[in-house]
């Protein structure tokens, strides 16, 4: 009985000295892949690290912590402000050995519409001759963001100015343009042409 209290005593200690000499770091936390723009201010971030850890991010000067389960998982909810926010991790295990911090992130939160403005041709505008039948739609929107019209697609330039054509049927025409930005905000406008052979 005395040997197996002795036995027990000196497992004890090995698992005390075993984790007071583990130095090894835990690996840098690893996220899913996300979108650099969104128009949601509600941000959930999802990741894997080594099991237990104590994982910290550090997002627009606060910092929060959570507990990776298992399967070394974790998962965090931020509430982002508008334009940039800036985020990155440290894993700690139960020795206190920390990670190397992850690589920057950022994400951009816009919660403002597009501008749109067509320049040509005018709302309720006539074409004539099958010559003009492919017509031309010109205007101005946010830079480098995607135009629709109708089925169509393009993208404005580097200044906001985009061109797009669309193809006319007889008689009159209803064309719906939206532009949409990086972060999915949407702006429509609609006009209608009527086209004579």
């Amino acid at each position: 009985m005395i040997k197996f209290a002795v036995f027990i005593a000196d497992l004890k200690k090995t698992s005390q000295v075993d984790e007071s000499s583990d130095t090894l770091a835990p690996s840098t936390p690893r996220i899913d892949s996300i979108s650099e723009f969104t128009n949601n201010a509600d941000l959930e971030i999802v990741g894997y690290t080594e099991s237990g850890a104590i994982v910290t991010i550090y997002y627009n000067n606060k910092n929060e912590e959570t507990v990776a389960n298992n399967e070394g998982g974790f998962r965090f909810k931020i509430s982002l402000k508008e334009g940039l926010n800036t985020f990155s991790f440290i894993s700690k295990d139960s020795s206190g050995n920390e990670s190397p911090r992850s690589k920057t992130q950022t994400v951009t939160y816009d919660k403002t519409p597009p501008s749109l403005d067509i320049k040509s041709p005018p709302d309720n505008g006539n074409v004539y001759g099958d010559i003009n039948k492919n017509l031309e739609i010109t205007g101005t929107t946010d830079p480098e963001i995607k135009i629709y019209a109708n089925d169509r697609l393009t993208s404005s330039d580097e200044n906001g100015n985009f061109k797009i054509r669309v193809y006319l049927s007889e008689g009159a025409n209803s064309i719906t343009l939206k532009a949409v930005d990086n972060a999915q905000n949407e702006t429509e406008k609609s006009l209608t042409i009527n086209f004579y052979p």
